[in-house]
């Protein structure tokens, strides 16, 4: 991007947009206006009459049709003509369908007419038809302070435009070969990647104590590990720095490889602190590329950073053992080790980027002259030459490296520092050349390599004095990403009950021509640029598209991008007297993994149901939020209990009662039935909910009412098919009835019920398998045990 753009750029920034368009943020008031057009939304009853409207100028509205003749419009259309409402068949619950465009005149005032437009009683509102650049700015706080990507000056990478074409996909791994990785760092936990070896539960959970079995479960000699390896053990080490033993705890005390990490692959989009250049769009659920933790490095009482060159290769032979596309390397090296380490690196196909170091002088070191790997120079933002780079006719690349602001480990605090040195400007390269590897998975090492350094900046032009010893130039993500096909899509909705229809729009930015095909996840496909699927199976589908241009074919994969759903959360039958304790039984049936679901309980009618408890079923220890309800509103019978797994067990796909709630009656009359409500409580939406363990949604599963029903007095028998008379039906009970039934145990008699016994559910004098039926299935299904009047029966003989 030129300087005069950039400029341009900052001045449409500055202007200020009015009031005309509620909820405009700054993002729209920054964008620019498509002349001689507005878009208006119209009312529900004023956009049903225009529908049926003849022509633009007989909408059938009259204060729209005067404004058509006074503002002379040339058309006045509905903006999305596949757009329809619920009522007729449709998928718009927005009011999509009632969006307009109204076509004006050349060179028309588009302030007066959005203003006149807008103070239409028939408009909710009028806006501009924004022209939005393909620019993603992240939402990361501490973006602004990020030169590498945007620079005033234009002496950045150009990452911001290059995301236009990619952002990073998690299949590409880049290997930290470093002082470790604080993998718990906010801006980081994301990007860690997980050893599938040693991922027991299959979960892809950052150091999941679940997975750490004390086994070498994927038999490379390493026990447990999940997220890589720390290979160091020394003295003369900083207090408090781990110079033990190599273990599985790759974590980063002295900072380096923390920030070296986060330049390749902070995440982006994610609301906290930076974007890597290759950290993905997490606002756009798309993730970014994964590193590896290799800690082959410490921080010296000296207070200086070091790396060991046995370390350094081994854990070069683990990154490529691993699958590792790209390896960064910022440290000095020598000796034969180290150069047949990367040699085998190269010979794997790995990407290798290496800082040329800090010396301010033409002299490399071995890593610097290896064949295949890439020497990179550092710039400031100016864009001349670091001052303490080192450079020479053998350096590959440059790439901005001074006062660079990312992630880091403050002896083991998570925090963000601005570091400069070569160090910080060969993770920028090997960022992009993940972006690339991302792009076109098939895309070999010299491919990537010709195109990080052939696809440059001049950054002569800054620097006469070094002239061919900055390498091809500085590297720019646009410029490598922008000549390659790239293919790209969109979709109506992404979550929803089944059947769930979906249509796949084709948006490539440089519009490959063709053949495509999408592979939708279920099985499905379709080989044309735009389609429509029907997922009729509950699931978590991943989406592909592939088109083919001029380099090729390119395939965008979005892992997790249609969420179908087909669950209930049902309430049981309860069958209870005035006086006396019930139990309603709550199932919920998921297809999905659930870490956190809320139970909201209202009764219609009488306010003569009170809760008493909630008490959890096949839920595993750590469940929290069965004390306190998120809301209370006893007397009005309102009352919700959000449930969490946190690190317990999320419940796992199936159906079955996850709770009971024990409540009492006070008053009312013999039959009453009061129906259990949830839809209806009217208090917070969100309070009604499950939540996928992909963090991917929050929704509402279908809801199935139950029932409590107040029956006629009768003798007092409140434990009857509950031999323990605990008031929770389980498997102790089960065991009872079996015992009397089958193995001659002796029945309890409640004294004032003593025609029968407890364990004789059906009241019929005799225990049997009936009577064992009645209560399993009132204590693992949440059947109402159906209740019997021992005082109308004769006693038993």
């Amino acid at each position: 991007m030129s300087a005069s753009a950039r400029l341009l750029g900052l001045i449409v920034l500055m202007i200020f947009i009015g009031t005309l368009v509620p909820g405009v943020d700054s993002a729209q008031a920054a964008a620019m206006r498509r002349p001689d057009v507005i878009i208006v939304k119209l009312k529900p009853s004023s956009a049903r009459t225009v529908e049926r409207a003849r022509g633009p100028m007989a909408t059938g509205v009259g204060s729209l049709d005067r404004l058509n003749v006074i503002w002379d419009i040339r058309d006045f259309r509905r903006t999305v003509p596949a757009a329809r409402p619920v009522a007729q068949g449709g998928k718009d619950y927005y009011g999509l369908s009632n969006y307009y465009t109204v076509e004006l005149p050349s060179g028309t005032d588009l302030d007066a007419a959005l203003a006149a437009y807008a103070a239409d009683p028939n408009v909710e509102f009028a806006e501009p038809d924004y022209i939005m650049p393909m620019d993603m700015i992240p939402n990361d706080p501490d973006y602004s302070q990020q030169w590498t990507h945007y620079s005033a000056f234009d002496r950045d990478i150009d990452t911001q435009e290059g995301w236009d074409y990619e952002v990073g996909d998690s299949t590409v791994i880049v290997g930290i070969i470093d002082s470790g990785v604080l993998y718990n760092h906010a801006d980081l936990k994301a990007a860690i990647w997980v050893n599938p070896g040693e991922d027991l539960d299959g979960d892809g959970v950052v150091w999941d104590s679940g997975d750490m079995n004390g086994v070498d479960d994927d038999g490379n000699g390493k026990i447990d590990d999940l997220i890589g390896w720390d290979f160091f053990s020394g003295s003369g080490c900083w207090p408090g720095e781990d110079c033990t033993v190599p273990d599985n705890d790759p974590s980063d005390f002295a900072g380096h490889g923390t920030h070296v990490g986060g330049i390749v692959a902070a995440t982006t989009g994610n609301g906290t602190g930076v974007a890597g250049v290759a950290g993905g769009n997490r606002a756009d659920r798309r993730p970014g590329v994964k590193i590896m933790a290799l800690r082959v490095g410490y921080l010296a009482d000296d207070g200086r950073g070091y790396v060991i060159s046995d370390l350094c290769a081994a854990g070069i032979d683990y990154a490529v053992s691993k699958g590792v596309s790209v390896i960064n390397c910022s440290w000095g090296s020598s000796g034969t080790l180290i150069h047949t380490a990367w040699l085998n690196a190269v010979a794997a196909g790995v990407v290798i980027c290496k800082s040329a170091g800090n010396d301010n002088n033409e002299i490399p070191d071995v890593g610097d002259t290896t064949y295949g790997v890439l020497a990179v120079a550092s710039l400031n933002q100016a864009g001349s030459k670091a001052g303490t780079s080192t450079y020479g006719t053998w350096v590959d690349i440059s790439a901005p490296g001074e006062d660079i602001h990312n992630t880091f480990s403050d002896m083991g605090a998570a925090t963000y520092a601005d570091l400069s040195g070569t160090s910080m400007a060969s993770p920028t390269v090997a960022g992009v050349a993940a972006l690339l590897k991302s792009h076109h998975p098939w895309f070999t090492k010299t491919q990537i390599d010709t195109l990080l350094t052939n696809y440059v900046d001049d950054v002569y032009a800054d620097n006469p004095g070094y002239i061919g010893k900055l390498g091809s130039g500085r590297v720019n993500a646009r410029r490598a990403l922008e000549i390659l096909t790239t293919a790209d899509f969109i979709v109506s909705t992404q979550f929803g009950k089944t059947p769930l229809v979906v249509d796949f729009t084709n948006t490539s930015p440089n519009a490959p021509s063709g053949p495509y095909e999408y592979t939708f996840g279920d099985g499905g496909t379709a080989g044309t640029a735009d389609a429509q699927h029907t997922y009729n199976l509950p699931g978590i589908y991943k989406v592909t598209f592939t088109g083919s241009g001029p380099s090729g074919p390119h395939t965008r994969i979005r892992p997790e991008m249609i969420v179908v759903t087909e669950d209930t959360m049902q309430y049981g039958t309860a069958l209870t007297r005035v006086g006396e304790n019930g139990s309603l039984p709550i199932r919920i049936r998921n297809t999905h993994l659930m870490k956190q679901f809320t139970i909201p309980f209202k009764t219609t009618g009488l306010p003569n149901i009170f809760i008493d408890s909630i008490q959890k079923t096949a839920l595993t220890t750590g469940w929290t939020g069965f004390g306190n309800p998120v809301y209370d509103n006893r007397f009005n019978g309102m009352i919700a209990w959000r449930f969490s797994a946190g690190s317990a067990t999320p419940l796992p796909v199936g159906g079955g009662v996850v709770a009971h709630l024990w409540f009492h009656v006070l008053e009312g009359n013999t039959n009453d039935v009061f129906p259990v409500d949830s839809a209806t409580l009217g208090f917070d939406p969100n309070l009604y909910s499950i939540q996928l363990l992909s963090n991917w949604a929050d929704f509402k599963p279908e809801f199935v009412p139950g029932s409590i029903t107040i029956d006629a007095p009768a003798c007092d028998c409140p434990c009857q098919g509950d031999p323990i008379c605990d008031h929770v039906s389980d498997l102790t009970d089960v065991v009872s009835v079996v015992n009397v039934a089958f193995r001659g145990g002796t029945d309890t008699v409640d004294p004032n019920c003593p025609h029968v016994g407890r364990a004789d559910a059906n009241c019929d004098c005799v225990v049997g398998i009936q009577d064992v039926v009645i209560v399993v299935n009132h204590a693992f299904r949440g059947d109402v045990t159906p209740y019997c009047d021992p005082c109308g029966f004769p006693p038993c003989q």
